[in-house]
């Protein structure tokens, strides 16, 4: 089986299930979207654990950068600078354009799907990809097949597909005079309930169901896929799903989908 990385919530995940994965990506604070976050106080003090143990580690500055964030975003790649950084997810070019001395793993969501960007990128010194959970089995393989790099897919958690820089659920609250400090709100449409988060960064909707490809791990891997990436964003029992596929069983719960990996992103407009 190629790497298992996983993308966790806290720093207990980290310590308690380091026998189930080969790597982790921590994101960054203020400076990531999507995951559960870190202070790079707090990430300093994992790196050394992680390090004793022969664990891969990436980092996720993959937030889309502000003018305001990028004295602190040097210091950050300063201090990561410093340790042995596997590779850093980005999705803003700000990154690329600082050239830091760790690898880079372009990771813009919903646009990583086609194999000449991908090229693109390698071209230019991005040796990762992480690729869209928007595209087939079939448009993995083309890529693979036709690109040199390292590609990392996500085969369990919540997947985003909506962003906003207003605050939707906060500003709605106060409009109608609503008192709620929820972490996670949920928005009900067309029979399907989808998880919608309203932090500094923003407004964040995932998918109403939760993404599990892990039946698909030996195709992956026949294909070349070189990480598989297990995100416990919102999610309980990850420890269990780890286990699970480092034992081999099936990983089957509730409320769970394939995504896209056998059906095309087309969507026509209906008048």
């Amino acid at each position: 089986m190629k790497k298992m990385i996983l993308i966790p919530k806290n720093s207990s995940e980290i310590f308690n299930l380091f026998k189930y994965y080969d790597g982790v990506i921590l994101s960054v604070h203020d400076l990531s979207v999507n995951y559960d976050t870190f202070t790079i106080d707090e990430i300093e003090n994992i790196i050394p654990f992680l390090i004793e143990n022969n664990k891969e580690i990436f980092v996720s500055l993959n937030k889309n950068m502000h003018n305001s964030d990028l004295d602190f975003l040097n210091m950050v790649i300063k201090k990561l600078e410093q340790y042995p950084i596997k590779g850093c997810l980005y999705y803003d070019l700000a990154i690329p354009n600082l050239k830091p001395k760790f690898d880079l793993v372009w990771s813009q969501e919903h646009m990583t799907t086609n194999l000449y960007t991908c090229q693109f990128w390698y071209q230019h010194g991005v040796k990762y990809t992480f690729l869209s959970n928007e595209i087939t089995e079939n448009e993995i393989r083309e890529i693979k097949d036709n690109c040199d790099s390292t590609l990392m897919v996500q085969i369990y958690g919540y997947v985003p597909i909506f962003a906003s820089k207003r605050h939707l659920v906060k500003n709605y609250n106060k409009t109608f005079k609503i008192d709620d400090d929820s972490k996670i709100n949920y928005i009900y449409k067309e029979e399907k309930t989808y998880p919608i988060v309203d932090n500094e960064q923003g407004t964040f909707v995932y998918n109403d169901k939760i993404l599990n490809i892990t039946k698909e791990l030996n195709i992956l891997e026949e294909i070349g896929v070189d990480y598989f990436v297990v995100n416990s964003f919102l999610i309980d029992n990850i420890g269990d799903v780890l286990k699970k596929i480092h034992s081999g069983e099936l990983v089957c719960y509730s409320n769970e989908t394939t995504g896209f990996l056998y059906e095309e992103t087309i969507y026509k407009v209906v008048k």
